[in-house]
């Protein structure tokens, strides 16, 4: 099966013994717990509230056209784009203003049609013309990843982010349909199968078996006929079984809750975890306790884009900038990537932080890198 082909579905819940069943009506009802604070800076503010738009699948953020529908027409003025560009790069010197209005101010949708149409016209890649152009520092690495297709440009930052905080925002929380678009783009790009690359970066670890999970796109699609109330509170007693409920931690029985809940079932998940197990105690504590490091961001991560997707990237747009200096990649990565859903981050950012993500990107970045960011922003939050 080629590596990008769809993966099959597959269910496989590890149910509970009919003893730990209550009965229908009391499915969210007792049991104990003791609430402890989430080391996990400002995970209470996303698990406190859960989206009401809730997806029934996990949320998505590549273009119609990354996604089937191949760009046949081209919208007004693309032609003109791609002079613009050709111009800015011609001669002496390289245009920085022209490639970051023309890049950096425009939509996803846009830039796909500008490179597509580019490669017509002069008969060249976009990206290696930034690259030649602009190299790879801060802007220059932007420019490159503004210039290529969404999947093409994940698949780049996979082979970039040489360290493991760089892969889970990437691969964790992700619609199946948009792993397989991600993994055909991998294969595309590099020759290579996503998850033997991913294998030989990270070797056998805790933290390279949730990414197995996450690569294999088993989500189950949301059925309100199956993922009952009684689904959701079997789901959150299995889940405290293989984790809080007993003495070590079985990670593969919570990865499978994880990967193969669909967003709104996660949400009753959460909720009766909440009332089984304490009232502050929800799934992103459990996490916490129960896992550290990589692969204990990684998880709860996943956790936070199917609960609260938009204030989640909020907060990982806040930690690439936090600490001493700011994550320029990280920083970059997630800005280019989630652009389609940057509107309603921008939203949570603010509800969370009282503060733009604009004015966040103006207090930690400087020049041309600052203007490129800010336009991306910009034309993703400008109605």
């Amino acid at each position: 099966i080629p590596p990008f082909a769809a993966t099959s579905q597959r269910n496989p819940r590890a149910r509970p013994s009919p003893s730990e069943t209550k009965p229908m009506g009391q499915q969210c009802s007792g049991g104990e717990g003791t609430a402890k604070t989430s080391a996990f800076e400002d995970w209470e503010a996303i698990t406190s509230k859960p989206d009401e738009d809730a997806s029934p699948t996990s949320i998505e953020i590549y273009p119609e056209a990354v996604h089937g529908n191949p760009i046949t027409e081209f919208g007004d003025g693309v032609v003109d784009d791609c002079d613009k560009i050709h111009k800015a790069v011609r001669g002496w010197g390289t245009n920085e203003k022209a490639l970051i209005e023309t890049l950096g101010g425009v939509t996803q949708s846009r830039r796909m049609e500008i490179y597509v149409k580019f490669d017509d016209i002069h008969g060249k890649n976009l990206q290696e013309v930034m690259k030649s152009e602009c190299g790879s520092r801060d802007m220059g690495l932007a420019l490159q990843l503004l210039a290529l297709p969404p999947d093409e440009a994940e698949a780049m930052m996979l082979k970039l982010g040489k360290q493991k905080r760089y892969i889970y925002p990437i691969l964790c929380g992700r619609s199946n349909e948009e792993i397989r678009l991600l993994r055909r783009a991998f294969y595309k790009r590099y020759g290579r199968d996503l998850s033997v690359q991913m294998k030989m970066k990270l070797g056998k670890s805790i933290y390279e078996r949730f990414l197995m999970h996450c690569l294999q796109g088993f989500e189950t699609p949301y059925e309100e006929r199956y993922h009952t109330p009684e689904l959701a509170a079997e789901d959150a007693r299995a889940f405290h079984k293989a984790g809080e409920g007993k003495w070590g931690t079985d990670e593969e029985a919570l990865f499978e809750i994880i990967c193969r809940s669909p967003p709104s079932h996660l949400i009753n998940v959460d909720k009766c975890y909440s009332k089984l197990y304490g009232g502050d105690t929800h799934l992103l504590e459990a996490v916490d306790r129960e896992m550290g490091g990589h692969v204990g961001r990684a998880t709860a991560y996943a956790v936070g884009m199917k609960l609260q997707p938009y204030r989640t990237v909020a907060r990982q747009i806040k930690l690439a900038c936090q600490g001493f200096g700011t994550d320029e990649l990280a920083l970059t990565m997630l800005v280019i990537r989630y652009q389609k859903i940057l509107a309603k981050v921008d939203e949570a950012h603010m509800e969370l932080y009282s503060k733009s993500m604009a004015d966040r990107i103006k207090a930690e970045t400087s020049g041309q890198y600052r203007v490129l960011l800010l336009q991306v922003v910009k034309a993703a939050t400008v109605v």
